[in-house]
């Protein structure tokens, strides 16, 4: 994640003093965008995976977070894929 996405969840998440769930909620977010082909931050509508990829290279979104005020809300406790693992990722955790 830290080298091919720029995501470094364990430094994010000591960085902003976040707890475990802010963290979930986070994930989900970009998660649940991403499942639609809808870019997190911007709300890029793309056609198709690749085209998504490409929106994520060219525009550096991935180097930033979102607004928590974009994911901030219960709904996003709810997990996007079943036994996500990124969410049972032991960083996250800690």
């Amino acid at each position: 994640m830290k080298e091919k996405h720029h995501f470094d969840i364990k430094a994010i998440k000591n960085e902003k003093c976040w707890d475990f769930y802010d963290c979930v909620c986070l994930i989900n977010y970009i998660r649940r965008s991403t499942s639609f082909l809808e870019c997190f931050y911007c709300h890029h509508q793309a056609s198709s995976l690749p085209e998504l990829e490409k929106h994520f290279a060219e525009s550096l979104h991935t180097c930033s977070l979102p607004d928590i005020s974009k994911w901030n809300d219960p709904i996003y406790l709810f997990p996007t894929y079943e036994s996500d693992p990124l969410i049972m990722h032991p960083d996250l955790h800690v």
